[in-house]
Parts: structure tokens; C-alpha cells; sequence
């Protein structure tokens, strides 16, 4: 009965924190990002990836380099959209935290409003996110970049480059 009860928590907590079910419907969606290039979501053919973050976000700061480096070495082809949806950060300010971070400024993306955001997150936004979708169907989401993450992204981009 413990192991039950245990069991039954497990799943209420995952629950409740808004994972996605892996497959599940992406929402449809388009941004521009900082420099006004717009991305359009259902135009994707191949697989891309989001990262939700904000410029005071301390894991962001560590994963966000280490993603860009790993996703545009292995997978060139794959978009990578770094998207901050907190109101308070401004453009200048994300430019030049994607400057400090030695990452393109042309990945970041303001979604001043958060409205993106709560396309994605039931409940509230948990930073960093990172969601990998192909064409309306999510592949993967993860609480943030950990190496065991990086293997299953990698796993995952590969299978649905095809």
C-alpha cells in the first residue's frame, strides 16, 4: 500500500506540474526574433526546439550556451528558438544577455506578453524549459539540460530528422 500511495503521489505531482505527454499536440504559433525575422511554426518541416528562459535565470545561463553549442554543431538544420516571456526583460536587455553568453542574438526571442508561453505551460512557467517538437507533435520537454537530457534530445532530433 505504501508503494502504492507513493506511486499515486508521483503521478499527481507530474500531473499537476504540466508535462507534456510526449506526442501530444503542439500549439501553433509564430514570433520574430530580436533582429524581426519571423518564425511561423507550421511551416516546420523538421524538428525545432524552444528553450524558455529569462535573463536572470541562473540555469539558464549555464545551459544556454552549452545547447547552442551541442544542437548547431550536431544538428545545423534544426531551429533552436531561445524564448523569454517575461515582460520586465527588454530586447536591449536580451541582447545583451545572448552577447555575455556568445550566443546569436538572431535566436533570442521576446514574448513580451507571455502569451507564447501560456500556449505551452499549464499553470506557471518553469525556467528553464526546453520542448522539441515536429510538425504540430512534441517530441520531447525537459526541466532544463542535464547530460542524460542532452543524450535523449540527441535521441530524439536523430529519429525525427528522417
Amino acid at each position: 500500500m505504501k508503494h502504492f500511495n507513493m506511486l499515486l503521489s508521483g503521478l499527481l505531482l507530474w500531473l499537476c506540474t504540466g508535462f507534456t505527454v510526449f506526442g501530444a499536440s503542439a500549439p501553433g504559433f509564430f514570433i520574430s526574433n530580436l533582429d524581426g525575422t519571423q518564425f511561423i511554426s507550421r511551416k516546420q518541416t523538421a524538428p525545432y526546439v524552444i528553450s524558455f528562459f529569462f535573463v536572470g535565470c541562473v540555469p539558464c545561463i549555464k545551459e544556454i550556451p552549452v545547447l547552442y553549442a551541442k544542437l548547431s554543431q550536431d544538428f545545423p538544420d534544426v531551429p533552436l528558438l531561445f524564448i523569454d516571456p517575461m515582460k520586465d526583460d527588454s530586447p536591449e536587455s536580451i541582447r545583451s544577455f545572448a552577447d555575455k553568453l556568445g550566443v546569436p542574438q538572431e535566436l533570442f526571442y521576446h514574448d513580451s506578453q507571455g502569451n507564447l508561453a501560456r500556449k505551452f505551460f499549464t499553470g506557471e512557467f518553469r525556467f528553464p524549459t526546453l520542448y522539441g517538437i515536429k510538425q504540430k507533435q512534441v517530441l520531447f520537454e525537459y526541466p532544463g539540460l542535464e547530460e542524460k537530457t542532452m543524450k535523449e534530445i540527441e535521441d530524439a532530433l536523430t529519429q525525427n530528422m528522417k
